[in-house]
């Protein structure tokens, strides 16, 4: 082979070589933008849930505050508050 025939091969080479990383990029890209639209999609459906959660964390709060509960009790179960009780303590000394 002369030196004219090497240099063409190695610009077809070169050429094939290109082409094929190219359609390689391709096939990648096409495969990757589905994948990074279920992502997207899943990270706003992330995004809502904790949002969600957040919500439903909040009203659990509340409606378990001890005024919370005797207020449903008094209404829904007809229930009245026990009386107070105050107890004395005295110390032994004291008679």
């Amino acid at each position: 082979m002369n030196l004219k025939n090497k240099r063409l091969v190695f610009y077809i080479s070169t050429y094939i070589l290109i082409a094929l990383f190219a359609i390689l990029g391709l096939i990648y890209n096409t495969k990757a933008i589905p994948i990074n639209e279920n992502i997207s999609q899943t990270s706003q459906k992330l995004s809502k849930l904790k949002e969600d959660n957040r919500k439903l964390y909040l009203e659990l709060h509340s409606r378990t505050t001890l005024e919370a509960i005797e207020k449903y009790a008094a209404i829904t179960l007809n229930m009245v508050p026990a009386p107070e009780i105050h107890y004395l303590i005295r110390e032994s000394n004291e008679y």
